[in-house]
């Protein structure tokens, strides 16, 4: 259990040493300690964020594994969205993948260990929130 003392003019507290996708019971709440006062403590769970919004993981097996890190941590796991990946490595600039998948993710197969990949994820919902990252396989 953390615990956190915060100046009544303060808006934001940052915390540090959470893990990634780990979900947390938050519960803030007003206190007076002059007149021995404690007001309603609000609670929220939240799941904490990656570092990055993208996740790529290259696995044991070859395959590469990719997720919208920040839609499933905003509970956003089941959303389809749509997912571009290109060779960086390849002078062709079409896409090796594009397909509707949920944010939770997909495994690919067919990589080249030790080539550049540049991975997009897209909202299919009309507005233009993306968010792209470049890996080494």
């Amino acid at each position: 259990c953390i615990s956190v003392s915060v100046p009544s003019d303060q808006t934001e507290v940052n915390q540090t040493n959470l893990k990634p996708f780990v979900e947390y019971q938050v519960r803030v709440g007003a206190s007076l300690q002059a007149l021995n006062y404690s007001g309603k403590m609000q609670e929220r769970l939240i799941r904490t964020y990656p570092l990055s919004a993208v996740a790529a993981t290259v696995l044991p097996s070859g395959h590469l594994q990719i997720q919208w890190a920040e839609k499933v941590a905003a509970f956003q796991d089941s959303e389809r969205v749509r997912l571009t990946v290109y060779d960086n490595s390849s002078e062709n600039s079409d896409p090796i993948f594009q397909k509707t998948v949920e944010a939770r993710g997909i495994v690919l197969d067919g990589i080249k260990f030790g080539g550049k990949y540049t991975i997009v994820f897209q909202e299919m919902t009309g507005s233009e929130n993306s968010d792209t990252t470049t890996i080494t396989a």
